[in-house]
């Protein structure tokens, strides 16, 4: 017989030791060397390790008996139902473990996009209330109010450029010559008739509310004409004002350029 260690033949009974377990054979110096039986299911189990005895002074017929006695024995069969009950009272912890871990993440995770989404109402909360104010802001409609009148010019729009001026509109040309709104109106058609395309660029916009009265403002701004007739450069100042017969929009009343 072969000791399971060495995988060497045990040549006598002199020098076999077997484990009182399962009954296997080895080497003295193997069991030794091994610190007790190398079969696995002893080797798994440390109640099942140094359980071994001399068989040197037994007969064949005694070592045989010796391991029927043994592999009948409850030792083994009891091993079996307390590994199943520790690994299945150690997949039950685990388990367990697996669960609360993955409530703590979807806890964590539903944390954290509460406050992500509370974040983010408050900044959209306030990027609606600095909008909404800067909308409502004076400055805000008369920049409105320019980019419009320029938009009119452009689209040579006669009906809706008379809508920025008011009747008693007065401009004053480089020159200091005056024209009223009639007189204004009239050249201006006359020049979109003859005028194919007009561009006009604005540049160093500024907007003053007067400080005591609230329905006047002076803009001015540096004025870049172009057209396929025309190529001009000047600065205009428009003053404008507001009153409840206007719905409180504001109207150019004197147009100045330089």
């Amino acid at each position: 017989m072969n000791c399971p260690y060495c995988q060497t033949k045990i040549k006598n009974q002199n020098e076999a030791v077997t484990c009182t377990l399962c009954g296997t054979p080895h080497h003295k110096d193997c069991w030794s060397e091994n610190g007790g039986c190398t079969t696995y299911g002893c080797l798994e189990n440390p109640n099942f390790k140094n359980n071994a005895v001399d068989v040197g002074n037994l007969t064949v017929a005694e070592v045989q008996s010796l391991q029927g006695t043994h592999q009948t024995s409850e030792t083994i069969p009891n091993a079996v139902p307390e590994d199943k009950t520790t690994f299945e009272d150690e997949f039950k912890r685990r388990y367990k473990e697996n669960i609360f871990a993955k409530r703590r993440q979807n806890v964590f995770l539903l944390t954290s996009i509460s406050i992500l989404a509370i974040f983010s109402i408050v900044v959209l909360f306030s990027l609606i209330t600095k909008l909404n104010s800067r909308i409502n802001s004076e400055d805000y409609k008369i920049k409105e109010f320019i980019d419009n009148w320029k938009t009119s010019w452009e689209n040579k729009n006669m009906e809706e450029l008379k809508n920025f001026y008011d009747k008693d509109y007065i401009f004053v040309d480089k020159d200091l010559s005056t024209i009223n709104l009639d007189e204004r109106l009239k050249r201006i058609s006359q020049s979109f008739k003859s005028t194919k395309k007009i561009k006009i660029t604005i540049s160093e916009l500024n907007i003053a509310i007067d400080s005591t009265e609230k329905n006047y403002a002076n803009v001015t701004f540096n004025q870049l004409y172009k057209s396929d007739k025309v190529n001009e450069a000047g600065k205009k100042n428009l003053r404008l004002f507001r009153t409840e017969k206007s719905s409180f929009e504001w109207k150019i009343f004197r147009e100045f350029y330089e």
